[in-house]
């Protein structure tokens, strides 16, 4: 094998490499798009049931 056929053979298992290493991150970005939205449906499931806090103001009380 010539030095360009090594070389071309080498361009292409590196291209292999990035290809799947790509195809890998845009699988993690879906399922982090797809866990966002479970955890945001979440939060505002179970907000409904949370009255808002509100300030706490200390009680007067009345010594005699």
């Amino acid at each position: 094998m010539n030095s360009m056929e090594e070389k071309i053979t080498e361009l292409k298992s590196e291209l292999e490499t990035i290809v799947g290493n790509y195809n890998q991150a845009i699988e993690v970005t879906n399922n982090c798009k797809t866990r966002i939205s479970q955890l945001q449906g979440a939060i505002g499931a179970l907000s409904e049931f949370v009255e808002p806090v509100q300030d706490a103001t200390p009680a007067s009380v009345e010594i005699d």
